[in-house]
């Protein structure tokens, strides 16, 4: 008779000599069979979060390790204590955009004590658009960090507007008015796009209008004048 095989249970912090116990075969003359499964306490595992510049060829921004936060370093099979919010956070506030966050809820220790686990949380570089509706303020910070970088010169409402009038006067040959002016304007607005991380201009998108050509304009008839 052959005994069926067991699995052996996971003991988190230990490491089991067999995965599988068991499947010994007997005869009538055997007495009972005792398996033996021994547990060796191996190293609490660690992990880091390395956070990422995903614009700037994925430049390591920020380590997080267990030399500064105790719930990086556990047993085997037992739940990372480690939440990257707040880490994320400050990175929003100096103009980055989370492209991907792969830390997952619910992160456990691996059993391998030969290297550190890693997870990647990856960021892109936010932008803003700027127009004379939505213009900067020269002087001011570009994203919520007070020490990052200012809204440069150039940027503010009347910067990005420009007004152009044509206008027709009549007068009589001494020079005195002869009828109301005649009075076209149009306006150009400006639209540039700036990055929140660097504070560097990164594109120019040029006047809403390129050129403009004004209406032919009339001149009034006064009667006993040409």
């Amino acid at each position: 008779h052959t005994f069926g095989t067991v699995n052996t249970p996971v003991i988190p912090g230990y490491q089991a000599d067999k995965a599988v116990a068991g499947g010994e075969t007997v005869t009538p003359d055997d007495l009972n069979k005792v398996v033996t499964v021994s547990y060796t306490k191996v190293a609490d595992q660690l992990a880091q979060i390395i956070y990422r510049d995903d614009d700037d060829n994925d430049k390591v921004l920020a380590t997080d390790d267990s030399s500064q936060f105790k719930g990086l370093s556990g047993k085997a099979g037992s739940e990372i204590n480690y939440d990257p919010q707040s880490h994320i956070d400050q990175f929003i506030n100096k103009g980055y955009e989370l492209k991907n966050n792969g830390f997952p809820a619910g992160a456990v220790f691996d059993n391998d004590s030969n290297k550190t686990q890693t997870f990647y949380i990856d960021f892109i570089h936010g932008t803003t658009t700027v127009t004379p509706d939505n213009p900067g303020k020269p002087g001011e910070p570009i994203n919520k960090d007070p020490k990052g970088p200012k809204w440069p010169d150039g940027t503010d409402q009347a910067s990005l507007t420009k007004t152009i009038s044509q206008t027709v006067h009549y007068v009589y040959a001494d020079n005195t008015k002869a009828a109301n002016d005649s009075v076209q304007s149009v306006a150009f607005k400006h639209t540039l796009v700036f990055d929140n991380v660097t504070g560097k201009q990164i594109k120019d998108l040029g006047w809403d209008y390129e050129n403009h050509t004004f209406k032919e304009v009339v001149s009034p008839d006064i009667t006993g004048y040409t």
